[in-house]
């Protein structure tokens, strides 16, 4: 009877240490795989653009109008993972800014690379497009002499145990403006080649 009321109670006891102990991983499990995960290192090999097409069309004798403008960009990243086991990528983020005003954002899947191995560089690259329509406020200011200024951010989307890790990343620079189609224009229209001549005779 002694033997079976010690059984028992060792029984309980654990049962008890056991409640305690998924209780103990419930609460902090998450820490302690968030210990062992460590953040992948971005860094940003290069942001560049082709240039800025700008959009010229003729309403009259000399008389050009500036209807938008387009460039297209890349990004190249190199992403390390300092974790043993390989790291699923999700995607890259984007949003780019020219001439302090936002001009697109959008998301990419990193040119087809998936995950990032353990304990190894990554490089990653994407492409992107940007228009600045006639009506866009930005489209005035990148007209201004000069190149054009732009800053490029987001962030990197990382699937781990512990959830999507968010690496930010970011990088600035200028795009050259490239008008060759509306210097042919203006040529043919008697008005001075080339951008200055086309900021001198054109209007938004």
């Amino acid at each position: 009877m002694a033997s079976d009321s010690l059984k028992l109670a060792s029984n309980l006891a654990g049962g008890v240490a056991l409640l305690i102990a998924v209780a103990l991983c419930a609460s902090g499990c998450g820490w302690l795989l968030g210990a062992v995960v460590e953040k992948p290192d971005v860094k940003v090999d290069g942001a560049h653009f082709d240039g800025l097409n700008v959009e010229v069309r003729l309403e009259g004798p000399g008389l050009p109008k500036v209807t938008g403008a387009t460039a297209h960009g890349t990004l190249a990243l190199s992403v390390y993972n300092p974790n043993n086991v390989s790291l699923p990528i999700e995607g890259i983020e984007y949003e780019v800014v020219v001439a302090d005003h936002p001009a697109v954002k959008g998301e990419t899947n990193g040119e087809g690379v998936s995950s990032l191995p353990a304990r190894a560089t990554t490089p990653m690259t994407a492409a992107f497009d940007i228009r600045l329509p006639e009506a866009a406020r930005a489209l005035g200011d990148a007209l201004k002499p000069g190149d054009v200024p732009f800053k490029l951010r987001g962030v990197v989307r990382v699937s781990s145990p512990i959830g999507v890790l968010r690496v930010p990343y970011e990088a600035s620079g200028a795009i050259p403006k490239k008008i060759p189609e509306a210097a042919r224009a203006l040529d043919k229209a008697g008005v001075p080649a080339g951008l200055d001549g086309l900021l001198r005779g054109a209007h938004l």
